[in-house]
């Protein structure tokens, strides 16, 4: 067993986002997760999550890594990168954030996602000077 309880179910929760494997995703889910974005209603059911992420990674081609994460009790708060393609670009970008899971008999029922949006020029997406490439961060 791990040392660190649901870093397993953080890893199938964003491979199955980034391979577009629904029952992968699903298996991290509890039946009733709810996930709060910043900009948009929050997505309920596992059913819907699974949906939603599958969307994006068809349209955007996305896919994420897991950078850091930090577990306690039945929360855990990670680092991701998603890397993406915009829509009528050439080039991928970088879209940083930070969620925050709770967890119920095992499974992710919370995420509360943090992120600044990477398209738009005047809401940095970044941390300023903070050395990605030097600590094992993606990087274009």
């Amino acid at each position: 067993m791990s040392d660190y309880p649901y870093l397993d179910v953080l890893k199938r929760y964003y491979q199955g986002c980034s391979t577009g494997d629904v029952v992968l995703m699903k298996s991290a889910f509890a039946p009733n997760v709810v996930h709060y974005f910043p900009l948009r209603d929050p997505v309920r059911g596992a059913d819907a999550l699974a949906a939603h992420w599958l969307d994006l990674h068809r349209r955007l081609g996305a896919t994420w890594t897991i950078d850091r994460t930090v577990i306690q009790g039945n929360e855990a708060v990670m680092e991701w990168t998603m890397r993406f393609t915009p829509r009528g670009a050439t080039h991928p970008v970088l879209w940083r954030g930070v969620d925050w899971c709770v967890f119920h008999e095992g499974r992710i029922s919370e995420i509360r996602a943090f992120y600044h949006h990477p398209i738009e020029p005047r809401v940095p997406s970044e941390l300023k000077d903070f050395p990605y490439g030097q600590r094992g961060y993606p990087t274009l």
